[in-house]
C-alpha cells in the first residue's frame, strides 16, 4: 500500500484482462476487482499496566461523540484517576443487543475510593481526542455501572485535547485549536521544563525566564513558530477546533510563516489550492520542501501538510490562503508527482539541532547530462559535520531523478561541500562544488537543477585542484541583502563596483581582504533589477550578475 495516503477511506480496483484464445467456447474479457482501504491516524499512547492496581471497577458504555452515538470500532475511551491512566477500551458491536458498546475496566487503589474518574474519548475518524470535563464519576471498587441494554452514555462537549511534542532543539510548530487564553504564559503553562526555552515568530521572540519575556506576548493560530526546547517536552492544549475553511490567511510577497489549521492532512496541491502561485515559489517544512512548477503543480519531497507542523511559504506575489474542507480528501491524485522521501538511507541529519535552513534542487552531472540514478544520495557537510542529505527522487514530468536537498545551519556564510553515495556499489565520492550557507536561500528547479560533479584524479594531491580565485554571491536573486564571497591567496585591498544593464556605475566601495575565503553582507540601496558586480584584485577581475527582486 502507498504509505503516503492521507487519512480517510480510499477505493480503487484491479482489472483482470483475458484474451480470446483458439477455443471458440472461451470468451475473453475484463473483470474488475474492487479494493478498499481505511487510513487512520495513530491513536493516543494509552498503554496500561493494569496488574499493579489491586482494585477494579467496571462500566458498560456508549459513546456520544458530538451528538452521534459511536459505531466506529476504532474509537476508544480512557479513564484517569489523579491524572494517571487507569483504563481503556475499544468500541465493539454486540449483535445480541444491536449496540456498539465499550466494556471498560478501571483499575485503582483501595485508598482511592471516591476519587474522581475523568474520561477522554478518541474519535478515530476525526483524529480528535476529547476531554470529558462534564462526565465524571467516583471510583467505586467492585461496582458495575451500566448494562448492555441500558449502557452509561459518555458525551463529548467540543473540548479537544492536543499534544504538541517538542524535541530537544528547534521545532517548527503551529496551533490549530482555539486558545482559551492566547497570552503566552497561560498558553504554554503545560510545559514541564520551560527553563531556557525560546519561541520565535517571523518577527520577534520570547524566552522563558519564569515567566516568558520578549516581544511575542500572545500566540496565534495562523502563523508558525520555531520553538527551541532545552530538553524534550510537550505542549498540552485544550480548546475548541477551528473551521479552517472560515479562516483567511493573508500572504505577502516573499517568505510567510504559516500555521496549519486543519486537523486532517492535505496534499500540498490541495492545501494550497486557494493560491495562484508563480513558477519557482517554495513551500518548506522542517524536513522537506516542494517547488511550484507549472503546469504540474507542487513537486518535491514535501507531499503532505500535517498538524501540528508549521510551514514557510515563499511567494512571488501576494495571496490569501484558505484551507479546503476534509471532504475534498481523495478528490484528486493521492500523491504528488514524485515519491515521498522523509528520510535517507545512508546519511541522517537531525534538523532540530539547527535554527536555519536553505534548499536546492540538484543533480549529479556527467558532462552536461543529468546522471542522477535511483541509487544515489547526496550529503552536504560543513567540515566533517553532516548538514543535510537527500535521496534521488524520480520526477515524472521531466522523466529523470533529481535531489530535493535541505541544508541546515545556525550561522550564515559556512562553506559547504558535498558527497555522493551509491547504494548499489556502496561507493562514496567527493563532489567538486562548494556552496556557502545563506538562510532561506533556494537554488535550482527540476528543469535546471544545480549540477554536482565528481572529483577527478589530478596532479599532486589526487583530486581536482580548487579554483584559487572565485567570486560568489548567495542568495541570487535576493530581496534585501545577500552575501558576497571571494577567495584570495594573499591579503590586500579589493575594489567592488556595481553597474546596471546600461553600464552606469551605481556603487563603488573598497574592502580589506585576507587570504582564503572572505565573506561580507551587501545591503544595496538599489531598486529591483539586474546588476553586474565587479571585483578587482591583484590576481585579476571577476564579474557576477546579480538580481535584486
Amino acid at each position: 500500500m502507498d504509505s503516503t495516503l492521507a487519512f480517510g477511506r480510499w477505493s480503487d480496483s484491479i482489472t483482470l484482462r483475458t484474451e480470446t484464445g483458439a477455443n471458440p467456447f472461451f470468451m475473453g474479457g475484463d473483470e474488475s476487482i474492487p479494493l478498499g482501504v481505511r487510513v487512520i491516524c495513530a491513536p493516543p499512547n494509552w498503554n496500561l499496566d493494569a496488574g499493579i492496581h489491586p482494585a477494579t471497577m467496571n462500566m458498560v458504555l456508549a459513546l456520544n461523540i458530538e451528538g452521534a452515538l459511536s459505531t466506529d470500532e476504532e474509537d476508544l475511551v480512557a479513564a484517569y484517576i489523579n491524572d494517571t491512566l487507569r483504563g481503556r477500551a475499544n468500541i465493539r458491536y454486540y449483535p445480541s443487543v444491536d449496540k456498539y458498546l465499550a466494556h471498560l475496566t478501571i483499575y485503582g487503589e483501595s485508598a482511592e475510593v471516591n476519587d474522581t474518574i475523568r474520561f477522554q474519548i478518541w474519535d478515530a475518524s476525526a483524529c480528535l481526542r476529547y476531554d470529558l470535563s462534564v462526565d465524571t464519576f467516583k471510583f467505586q471498587p467492585e461496582n458495575v455501572l451500566g448494562t448492555p441494554i441500558a449502557p452509561t452514555v459518555l458525551s463529548t462537549n467540543s473540548l479537544v485535547l492536543r499534544d504538541i511534542p517538542l524535541h530537544l532543539g528547534w521545532n517548527w510548530i503551529s496551533f490549530n485549536l482555539q486558545f482559551p487564553d492566547p497570552a503566552i504564559n497561560p498558553a504554554l503553562a503545560s510545559l514541564k521544563h520551560p527553563a531556557n526555552d525560546l519561541i520565535k515568530a517571523q518577527s520577534g521572540f520570547s524566552a522563558y525566564g519564569g515567566p516568558w519575556m520578549g516581544t511575542v506576548s500572545t500566540l496565534e493560530n495562523t502563523t508558525m513558530y520555531q520553538f527551541r526546547a532545552d530538553q524534550p517536552d510537550t505542549i498540552k492544549m485544550t480548546g475548541q477546533t477551528i473551521d479552517p475553511t472560515a479562516v483567511n490567511i493573508p500572504l505577502s510577497n516573499g517568505w510567510n510563516w504559516i500555521g496549519y489549521l486543519p486537523n486532517y492532512p492535505l496534499s500540498v496541491n490541495d492545501a494550497l489550492a486557494s493560491l495562484s502561485p508563480a513558477g519557482g515559489d517554495i513551500i518548506k517544512g522542517q524536513y522537506g520542501f516542494a517547488q511550484f512548477i507549472p503546469p504540474y503543480g507542487w513537486i518535491g519531497n514535501l507531499n503532505y501538510l500535517v498538524p501540528p507542523q508549521g510551514y514557510q511559504l515563499k511567494l512571488t506575489g501576494t495571496g490569501t490562503l484558505t484551507y479546503p474542507p476534509k471532504n475534498l480528501l481523495g478528490g484528486g491524485e493521492v500523491a504528488a508527482r514524485g515519491e515521498t522521501e522523509t528520510g535517507t538511507a545512508y546519511w541522517n541529519v537531525n534538523p532540530a539541532q539547527f535554527e536555519n535552513s536553505m534548499t536546492l534542487v540538484g543533480m549529479y552531472a556527467n558532462g552536461e547530462q543529468n546522471a542522477t540514478a535511483a541509487a544515489h544520495e547526496i550529503g552536504a557537510f560543513a567540515g566533517a559535520e553532516l548538514r543535510g542529505a537527500a535521496r534521488a527522487l524520480y520526477v515524472e514530468p521531466v522523466d529523470r531523478y533529481v535531489f530535493f536537498l535541505t541544508v541546515f545551519s545556525n550561522s550564515s556564510g559556512e562553506q559547504l561541500h558535498f558527497k555522493l553515495h551509491n547504494s548499489e556499489t556502496g561507493q562514496v565520492r567527493d563532489l567538486v562544488e562548494t556552496l556557502f550557507f545563506a538562510p532561506q536561500q533556494h537554488q535550482g528547479n527540476i528543469e535546471s537543477p544545480v549540477p554536482f560533479t565528481a572529483q577527478t584524479t589530478g596532479v599532486g594531491n589526487g583530486s581536482k585542484p580548487a579554483n584559487p580565485f572565485l567570486l560568489d554571491v548567495q542568495p541570487n536573486p535576493f530581496t534585501d541583502a545577500t552575501l558576497i564571497r571571494f577567495n584570495l591567496v594573499r591579503d590586500q585591498d579589493v575594489q567592488i563596483t556595481v553597474t546596471d544593464l546600461q553600464g552606469r556605475e551605481m556603487q563603488r566601495f573598497r574592502k580589506y581582504a585576507r587570504p582564503g575565503w572572505n565573506v561580507f553582507e551587501w545591503q544595496p540601496d538599489l531598486s529591483a533589477g539586474v546588476y553586474f558586480l565587479r571585483l578587482q584584485t591583484t590576481e585579476g577581475v571577476a564579474v557576477q550578475k546579480v538580481v535584486k527582486e
